[in-house]
């Protein structure tokens, strides 16, 4: 894989990358008030897992590189392919590349301050993040393109809109970035599961003339963390000589930052979590995550505090489908109902749900290679499993 310099008129940055059949141009917008840098570590930031997926052996880069980062890189390379392996070990999706950049530099700081950003979505982990690091930090980062296509004006002029709003209400900038890196994704056959850290990154190294330090606020927290694209593992090593990327926020779980955020004005008027969004709508309450979200406010005890969020029924909970990704967030919140000997009708949906996901509801035929195992242990051990159920229905 190779790309282009890039290269910025007016608002829009680009750059052009090219494979063994096929190429692409990428671009970001961002406001024409807003400084940029045109690094050779944006550039590495962006390619270098569609490179490893694209499976060629090499990513050539038309710019010098950073020298931190590019020792860093053979350490992120090291990290997805240990990740690839243990995932997938019969049908791997990156191959390790040989990165050669047009020299490499150590990049001078500019002689004026520069501030702090958080990327800020209007979720749960952002909302924490930026109140918990309030006093340091300068502005906010929302990029469309990213868990909103570009093609879907609406609901981006929807949720911008809101994180405006919320913005105002925290006293603080919000910069909004438009790019179509995602276009690096959907041609390399990278997941975004594990390509996202490394697009926000890419972001944050465009900023860095107004920004030493970006933060990233986590998806998990410590006691669950997995392989993720943004992970206290990764992220700092995205960093350069220049800009430090932090990943901010692991050290609570969901609940614990439901709990933290709960009485911020800010996040109950502006709290995001949907990620289905029909007919453009900033939270449907209905989906897994809504449900999920809103559930983890009902436990808080915080549940009527945010507006943009109902509160699910114990029927809600018992019916809804649990992904094996968002079990152990359900399992903390069984956990700390049982603890507390709160709502058992909650802790006993919680289970209902819970043992339908172990056990598995799909169409016969249509089972998990996990589901049909866990059914196999059952029968092998009926004693246990009849146990294991009356525990997590209580």
């Amino acid at each position: 894989m190779w790309t282009g310099d890039l290269t910025r008129e007016g608002n829009r940055i680009e750059f052009e990358a090219s494979w063994a059949d096929g190429n692409a141009n990428v671009f970001f917008e961002v406001p024409e008030h807003v400084p940029t840098s045109a690094t050779g570590e944006a550039l590495l930031s962006a390619s270098l897992l569609p490179a490893m997926a694209f499976g060629d052996g090499r990513l050539e880069l038309d710019r010098a590189v950073d020298e931190r980062i590019l020792r860093t890189a053979e350490t992120i390379q090291d990290v997805m392919l240990s990740w690839d392996l243990s995932l997938r070990p019969e049908s791997a999706r990156y191959h390790r590349v040989d990165i050669r950049s047009d020299g490499s530099a150590s990049a001078a700081r500019p002689d004026r301050g520069r501030g702090t950003a958080c990327f800020f979505s209007g979720g749960v982990d952002s909302f924490y993040s930026v109140i918990k690091n309030r006093s340091r930090i300068d502005a906010l980062l929302f990029v469309h393109g990213f868990d909103i296509t570009l093609d879907n004006a609406s609901l981006y002029e929807n949720v911008s809109g809101r994180l405006r709003d919320a913005a105002e209400m925290l006293d603080l900038p919000l910069i909004e970035i438009r790019t179509n890196l995602r276009v690096l994704e959907d041609t390399s056959g990278a997941s975004w599961t594990d390509y996202h850290g490394a697009a926000l990154s890419t972001v944050a190294h465009l900023l860095a003339p107004d920004f030493e330090r970006v933060l990233i606020p986590s998806s998990w927290g410590y006691a669950h963390m997995k392989p993720w694209g943004s992970h206290p593992f990764l992220d700092p090593l995205w960093s350069s000589s220049d800009l430090e990327i932090v990943h901010d926020g692991a050290e609570v779980n969901r609940l614990g930052k439901m709990r933290f955020i709960a009485d911020a004005e800010v996040a109950q008027r502006h709290l995001r979590v949907c990620y289905k969004n029909p007919e453009n709508t900033y939270n449907c309450g209905v989906c897994d995550k809504c449900i999920r979200t809103g559930l983890a406010a009902v436990i808080a005890d915080v549940g009527d505090r945010f507006t943009t969020l109902p509160s699910p029924s114990p029927t809600d909970i018992a019916r809804l489908r649990i992904t094996d990704g968002s079990e152990v967030t359900w399992k903390d919140y069984h956990d700390d109902l049982t603890r507390t000997g709160d709502r058992p009708d909650i802790r006993r949906a919680i289970g209902v749900a819970l043992v339908r996901q172990r056990v598995g509801d799909s169409a016969p035929g249509q089972f998990t290679h996990r589901q049909v195992s866990r059914a196999r242990w059952a029968v092998g051990h009926p004693r246990e499993a009849a146990r294991r159920v009356r525990a997590w229905v209580g």
